[in-house]
């Protein structure tokens, strides 16, 4: 059966869940074991907020590897498997097999695999499920307990359920690409919607399953019972179109121009950019004071907001004026000096060198056997009783295929090597 779990319940409801399994955990999720099923992004995210958090995550792969393997970067733009910067960066802190689970021996695996497991990821279609027989029943029928959190484009009912989807796809289909570029954009009636940068529309699918993976969880600490959770990509970006949805159902209207942001906005400086807003009175009295109360920012027509929203793009223009020789730190922290919102435009190399992150040790050394030692991100929140960690490195390809096939589900090395032999690992 799954493994039991410790959390703030009463000891005398957890001791009849759980007998004799009632302990403090160094790490918050520390007595949780977690099987992935999952291909690419959403499944592995999910499970990667888990596994930082001290679960024991066994990631399943085909015996090819999983498709994250073959996107880079890589280093020095040299492709390889075990040196994938996707790949190594959502799977810290999991252990690794191969196997084919698609066959009946890989689906006997998977089942046995079941039992020892509280939590079932995976983010299969729904008749791909059907097909190889693990749908919730067949997991439920050898672990009553287990929680199975099915990840699919659509959900596992309805017309779409079936379609095939991606990143992109989802990213329109939802209705938030539409609103997308919402801000800072040049020519908003003209430009065409986008899609978010790399891969945010998995990623968020990926925290909302791992939400409602863990409500499920105090669910079975109070009753015993798992279940299913069906998590549609679709509807988890769907939920995040916010004033466009009140707007039509209160008027029937559709935004259809996208408009750029209230400026002051994205402000050019000499070397390089910010993101400043003063429109609030707080905030407009504090661009005064900052930019030393110039003529033109006593203009009547700037005393109220509603004036400033009007002639927001003169506005614009003329603080543009005012920065664009100023170096971006140097706008930046007057700004904050006057309790303006503001911030530089940081690339990448800005954030990883920010002293910010470094006081709070966001970036986490990780050594890989084949691929080296590289900064990671790291838990993005801090616990003060039960901190997160990375742990391990990824996993290598059927790193762990002895220590969970043979030392957890009792096969011999026999079968393993008849199973490398036939394609199964």
């Amino acid at each position: 059966m799954g493994a039991c779990i410790s959390y703030s319940v009463p000891q005398a409801t957890y001791e009849a869940n759980c007998p004799g399994r009632y302990s403090m955990a160094e790490s918050a999720l520390s007595d949780l074991r977690v099987l992935e099923l999952g291909e690419f992004v959403s499944a592995a995210w999910c499970t990667r907020a888990f596994a930082v958090m001290g679960a024991e995550v066994i990631k399943v792969e085909s015996p090819s590897g999983d498709r994250s393997r073959r996107i880079g970067p890589f280093p020095n733009d040299i492709p390889n498997s075990e040196k994938s910067g996707l790949y190594l960066y959502l799977n810290t802190g999991k252990k690794g097999i191969t196997l084919d689970i698609g066959s009946a021996t890989g689906r006997q695996v998977v089942l046995e695999l079941a039992k020892h497991v509280d939590v079932v990821v995976d983010n299969h279609l729904p008749g791909q499920m059907r097909d190889w027989g693990l749908t919730y029943s067949d997991f439920q029928s050898v672990n009553p307990r287990v929680i199975f959190t099915s990840i699919t484009p659509f959900g596992w009912e309805g017309p779409w359920s079936d379609y095939k989807s991606n990143d992109l796809v989802g990213f329109h289909a939802s209705g938030i690409g539409h609103e997308t570029p919402l801000m800072f954009v040049t020519d908003p009636e003209n430009e065409p919607p986008l899609k978010g940068a790399e891969y945010q529309g998995d990623m968020t699918t990926g925290w909302t399953a791992a939400s409602a993976t863990m409500m499920a969880i105090f669910h079975r600490v109070q009753t015993g019972l798992g279940q299913m959770l069906d998590v549609s990509h679709h509807e988890a970006l769907a939920n995040m179109v916010r004033p466009n949805v009140a707007r039509y159902t209160y008027s029937g209207d559709v935004v259809e121009d996208r408009p750029a942001a209230p400026a002051p906005a994205a402000m050019q400086c000499a070397d390089g950019y910010v993101a400043l807003s003063a429109l609030a009175d707080a905030h407009w009295a504090g661009l005064k004071n900052m930019l030393g109360e110039p003529e033109w920012i006593m203009d009547e027509r700037f005393s109220t907001r509603e004036g400033r929203m009007e002639n927001r793009q003169e506005i614009s223009d003329l603080t543009q004026l005012e920065v664009l020789e100023l170096s971006k730190d140097d706008v930046f922290r007057r700004a904050q000096e006057n309790h303006i919102p503001c911030f530089p435009y940081n690339t990448v190399e800005d954030v990883l060198k920010s002293d910010q992150y470094e006081h709070r040790e966001y970036w986490v050394p990780v050594a890989h056997p084949i691929a080296g030692e590289y900064n990671y991100p790291g838990v993005p929140f801090k616990f003060s009783k039960s901190p997160g960690s990375l742990g391990r490195s990824a996993p290598l390809l059927g790193e762990h295929n002895e220590a969970i096939l043979v030392d957890l589900l009792g096969y011999s090395a026999q079968d393993l090597r008849d199973w490398r032999i036939s394609g199964l690992l």
